[in-house]
């Protein structure tokens, strides 16, 4: 077993933004952060969750930890 994230075909982006959301910043928060609009941060949010079919943010960071995506 290994520390590493397993490749889950996420982006640099993508993991940067679940990184955020795993610190428990809001999606203006990360925007303000990543000089993004925060409708951008949000569609990249929902992608994930769609992608892997998570119902909530919360899932989408319980998901994150699971697979040690939040792992910097």
């Amino acid at each position: 077993m290994t520390d590493t994230a397993p490749d889950l075909h996420l982006s640099p982006r993508e993991k940067e933004i679940i990184m955020l959301t795993v610190e428990g910043l809001t999606a203006r928060q990360i925007a303000r952060r990543l000089v993004l609009s925060h409708r951008t941060v949000e569609h990249y949010i929902q992608g994930v969750r769609d992608r892997f079919e998570l119902p909530n943010r919360a899932a989408l960071v319980a998901f994150a930890l699971n697979q040690k995506v939040a792992v910097r």
